[in-house]
């Protein structure tokens, strides 16, 4: 169980960290389109991620994580940055930077760690951002983890 929630708080980490940019990695998605809806611009604020686990095909776990600490700035030339708050609401620090791209509903991000992620997005306004991204892995006693995280951002107040 422990390397279950183990694998589920870097997920989250991982999606709070990377939440929208694009993948300069992905060999199948060469031609990105550089359109993109123009609701995705601007500013985002976490309010909180639904993380569903389920192991060798069995029930999904579901927790939900605050994201209200995370905020995302995501800019027309492609790049975005992440910001944490950690200590009081004031004090917003830089966790990440990287390169997004939006083509036919999916985002892709590549964080300046090298780290390449896809996002379904399911629903965009003017003031809501939903993602979903999933995750499988098979360890090495053959047991499959299906981890499938759906974040959820607004307009800052």
């Amino acid at each position: 169980m422990k390397k279950i929630f183990d694998a589920v708080l870097r997920l989250v980490l991982c999606l709070c960290v990377l939440a929208p940019a694009v993948s300069c990695g992905f060999d199948e998605d060469d031609d990105v389109e550089a359109t993109y809806p123009a609701e995705l611009l601007g500013a985002w604020s976490g309010v909180d991620a639904v993380i569903s686990v389920t192991i060798d095909d069995g029930e999904p776990v579901e927790t939900t994580t605050d994201l209200s600490r995370s905020h995302i700035a995501i800019n027309p030339n492609g790049t975005f940055v992440s910001y944490d708050n950690v200590e009081s609401a004031d004090k917003w620090q830089e966790k990440e930077r990287g390169f997004w791209a939006y083509k036919e509903g999916r985002l892709y991000v590549t964080s300046n760690r090298g780290d390449d992620k896809m996002y379904s997005v399911d629903l965009l306004t003017a003031y809501s951002l939903v993602l979903t991204s999933t995750q499988t892995d098979t360890d090495d006693e053959g047991v499959k983890t299906v981890i499938r995280t759906t974040a959820t951002y607004s307009r800052p107040q």
